[in-house]
């Protein structure tokens, strides 16, 4: 079976760059950070209005960095609710919307936090898939490999009708450090590896650096980096 390798970038590259990675890699596929989102770290901003420029070359996953559990000051908005789920989800679909992701593209929350999910998680997780998919759009969700089947499983109780694709976040290490692979070579790999069997997309690797190369449109441009395998060329797409 093949699979495909992709990244997502908190600062977007920039278009030059984004086309020689896309000749000078074995990558197939991106995020793409949807906003404005709770969460999101300012500089991801910079994805907002590329959807054009990047869906003839790129596969897409549009990601939503929604509420998250509060750990000290780590998240700016902690409203973990099903209203606010819900609340979250049209503002989701209207940054999609907006930058040209037509009705039936599936649509990723991020959620960060590896601990144990409570009540209230559950409940804004919920409401914001539920009401993706009742906007024509498909849900998906970023979590832990630890957590999804607890959170496939909360999804099916809610709508067995849910259809919800998840990407695990599975690594040895999230300090910053330089890839070690060739940017030609990147491991496109089972999703199931990550530890849940029915994952679509596995991020193995968080915050790995690669300067790019002499040819590139910008040499020696720092990129940090996560790098994933999965199961479709463009996992956004129905």
């Amino acid at each position: 079976m093949t699979y495909f390798a992709g990244f997502d970038a908190a600062i977007y590259p920039g278009d030059a760059t984004m086309a020689w990675l896309k000749t000078h890699s074995n990558l197939d596929w991106c995020g793409y950070y949807l906003s404005p989102a709770p969460n999101l770290y300012p500089p991801a901003t910079s994805w907002r209005g590329r959807r054009a420029v990047l869906a003839d070359s790129w596969g897409l996953a549009p990601i939503y960095v929604g509420q998250q559990v509060r750990h000290g000051a780590s998240a700016v908005s902690s409203l973990l609710s099903y209203r606010q789920g819900c609340v979250d989800a049209l503002e989701a679909v209207a940054a999609a919307t907006r930058d040209g992701f037509k009705p039936g593209s599936r649509l990723f929350l991020d959620w960060e936090d590896g601990g144990a999910v409570n009540s209230e998680s559950q409940d804004y997780v919920g409401g914001w898939l539920m009401t993706v998919q009742s906007r024509n759009y498909a849900p998906g969700l970023y979590c832990s490999w630890r957590l999804a089947d607890e959170f496939a499983k909360m999804a099916a109780a809610l709508n067995a009708r849910l259809d919800v694709r998840i990407w695990c976040w599975a690594v040895a290490s999230t300090a910053e450090h330089p890839l070690a692979t060739a940017l030609t070579a990147l491991p496109q790999v089972d999703p199931a590896g990550c530890g849940y069997a029915q994952a679509g997309m596995w991020q193995r690797e968080q915050n790995a650096w690669f300067d790019t190369a002499v040819d590139a449109p910008q040499p020696g441009q720092r990129i940090v980096a996560d790098f994933n395998s999965a199961l479709w060329r463009d996992p956004g797409a129905q």
